[in-house]
């Protein structure tokens, strides 16, 4: 939508990705589960990348169209 460069763009797919691929990760070693501890980091650290969008959406850089 022009909200995002494309830079931020892949920065937070990337980001999303590893914190997909470390739930995954977690998620094999205790047998399919999260401990409370994984939970509540996955957690902390998918806020974080929410922050970050909404400020990557809100820094008036706008993306050519």
């Amino acid at each position: 939508s022009g909200q995002m460069t494309a830079g931020e763009a892949t920065r937070t797919e990337n980001r999303e990705q590893g914190i997909n691929q470390q739930v995954h990760a977690d998620r094999q070693a205790n047998g399919g589960k999260l401990t409370g501890q994984e939970r509540r980091q996955v957690n902390r650290e998918q806020n974080r990348t929410s922050r970050q969008i909404y400020r990557q959406k809100h820094n008036n850089k706008v993306a050519p169209k």
